[in-house]
This record gives structure tokens, C-alpha cells and sequence, in this order.
């Protein structure tokens, strides 16, 4: 292992090697297909490295896009097997195929045709840029296509102490996430669910992104896919007025030999409407959930003695647990 840093670090330096130049084309767009709205994510091996894909609002999974040719007119194969090679469109694979596409790439946008597998039918495609390729191209598609998502009205829950917590349910995969239904002060309460929707958003995009591996298998390889949210079991633990935790656990197939299992859980200051810690998984550069300055917005520690009191209780409380399992 001691030889891959340098070996790394000597590709990267060495030209046409890894690093490859984006495609002026590349980038996340979103616009109409005839009447319906999409959100395009056009990319290539050889630049940003993503599969070209596309989707319809609302739904749930992507179409895949094929490059079939590249220069001042884009000609794409759709299909239904995101990822697809030409080898994966012949034979038995030709069923797959659900249409083709041909455009042209503006710094701005994108226009062109949209034909039936068929070739009977055919309507206008015009999109604009959001974005151009980045390594952040699949995030933005994600978050272009979670803007798009409704809810249903959020249910009833239990009360805590000051205020009462409901559930929603996104109307695409039914995934809940909570809102506050009372608090005593409503106009705090209405930005802190605006915060509690842009991360339930967040969270569909997440699942749907899961999920998008399974339209990469081939036919046949791809197990049969349950319903998200009976796999999810999602409950809030601790509510007041300015602090709200959540505890998350689940097992989901997304593709590959095993499922993901996962446990975790979600702190939320209600003053600032904000989440605790990193914002998402992998947010490396986001402090972490227990620095000094997080773990302030949890407990009172503004001063020395309140410092000493929590470090105090803490510990006997570790003591306690570390004599218990010692006896046992």
C-alpha cells in the first residue's frame, strides 16, 4: 500500500492521464419534453464521468441516455437501463430501448427533438443550463429533480414539551420526515418547517439516488425492489422549542449482492432552524456534531462551572456503565 499515494500522485501529473477535460455539452439542464417537465443530466466517461440520464418531475426513476453521436448536434439512444452500452441495446436488449434524442448544446441550454422508440412520434425538447459539468453534477441533478416533489398533509403526531410533532410523507416514495404542528411562537415555527422540508427533500433525493443503481443492472440481475418506506422506521425522540432529535434506522436494497443497513441519528437547533453537524453524510469539510461550539447549542456551557457540571456528569454516568459491565 506504502507505493499507491505516489503512484497516484504521478498519474495525476502526467498529461492526458485521469484527469480528463469536461465536454462544453456536460452539465445538469431542466426545461420541457412536448409539455411535460425534465430534468436532464448530460455527461461522458471522458469528462465529468457521469452517465447521461433524464427524468420526468415526480418520478422516480431515470431514463438513461446513450451517445450515439457527438459534435454540433447531440444524438442520444434512450433507454430504460441507465448506463447502458451499445452491446446492452442489441438482441433481446433491444426492448429496452424507449426513444432517441437529438440536440444541440448551447452554453445556455439545450434544444432538439425527442422521437418514439418507433419513430411515429415526435416532440420538442428545450432545456436550460443549471449547471456545467462538475463533479457535483450528480448532487445538482438530484437536488433539480427534488425541488419538483409535493407532499401530503402532514398527520398528527405527539406532543412534547412546548410543541407537537407530525409526520409528512413525500407523494413519491411515501418517505416521512417530521414538521412541527404547534409551537409558541408561529412564526419561528414556519421557518423551521421550511428547514425540516428542504431536508426532507434532501432525504428523497438520497433515497431516489439509492435507488437509481438498480436501473443500472442488467435485466435480470436487478432483485425485486420493496417499497422504501416500509423499510425505514424514522421517529423523533426529543422536541422543545429549540432542539429536535431524530433516530433513523432501515435496511435498503439498492442494488450489488447485500442491502444497506444503517442506524444514525439527527439533531436540529430550532433557534437558528438548522441542522447540527455536517449537513449530509460525507460533508467532511463541516464541523463536526460534537465540537465545542455544536455541543453549546445542546447544553448550556457558557460558563466554567456549567462546563464542569456536564464534563461531571458525564463521566460518573460513564463510571456508572464501566462498573455495571465489570461486575456482569
Amino acid at each position: 500500500m506504502r507505493f499507491a499515494i505516489p503512484a497516484l500522485i504521478t498519474a495525476l501529473l502526467l498529461p492526458g492521464t485521469l484527469l480528463a477535460a469536461d465536454k462544453p455539452w456536460e452539465g445538469v439542464f431542466e426545461g420541457t419534453l412536448g409539455t411535460a417537465r425534465v430534468q436532464v443530466l448530460l455527461g461522458h466517461p471522458d469528462g465529468n464521468g457521469e452517465d447521461s440520464r433524464y427524468s420526468y418531475a415526480g418520478k422516480p426513476f431515470d431514463l438513461g441516455l446513450l451517445l450515439e453521436q457527438e459534435g454540433p448536434r447531440l444524438r442520444f439512444v434512450e433507454s430504460t437501463m441507465v448506463g447502458a452500452q451499445p452491446d446492452d441495446l442489441k438482441g433481446k436488449g433491444a426492448r429496452l430501448i424507449s426513444g432517441r434524442w437529438d440536440i444541440a448544446v448551447s452554453k445556455d441550454g439545450a434544444s432538439g427533438t425527442w422521437t418514439d422508440r418507433d419513430g411515429k412520434k415526435t416532440l420538442p425538447v428545450t432545456l436550460t443550463r443549471v449547471t456545467k459539468a462538475s463533479g457535483r453534477a450528480s448532487e445538482i441533478y438530484g437536488q433539480v429533480w427534488a425541488r419538483q416533489v409535493a407532499f401530503a398533509p402532514t398527520l398528527a403526531g405527539k406532543s412534547f414539551s412546548g410543541v407537537s410533532v407530525g409526520m409528512a410523507k413525500d407523494r413519491v416514495f411515501a418517505v416521512s420526515f417530521p414538521r412541527l404542528t404547534s409551537h409558541p411562537d408561529p412564526a419561528r415555527m414556519e421557518r423551521i418547517n421550511a428547514m425540516l422540508e428542504a431536508e426532507h427533500r434532501k432525504a428523497v433525493a438520497y433515497w431516489r439516488e439509492c435507488l437509481s443503481f438498480l436501473s443500472r443492472q442488467r435485466p435480470g440481475e436487478t432483485p425485486e425492489r420493496k417499497d422504501i418506506a416500509s423499510e425505514i422506521n424514522l421517529q423523533v425522540t426529543y422536541a422543545t422549542p429549540t432542539l429536535m432529535s431524530l433516530s433513523e434506522a432501515g435496511s435498503i436494497m439498492c442494488g450489488g449482492a447485500y442491502p444497506n443497513n444503517f442506524i444514525r441519528s439527527s439533531t436540529f437547533d430550532l433557534v437558528a432552524a438548522e441542522r447540527i453537524g455536517p449537513s449530509s453524510e460525507g460533508a467532511e469539510d463541516a464541523e463536526p456534531m460534537l465540537s465545542a461550539s455544536q455541543l453549546g447549542r445542546i447544553f448550556d456551557l457558557s460558563t466554567k462551572a456549567r462546563l464542569t457540571a456536564f464534563n461531571t456528569f458525564w463521566w460518573n454516568r460513564w463510571l456508572a456503565n464501566a462498573k455495571r459491565k465489570v461486575k456482569a
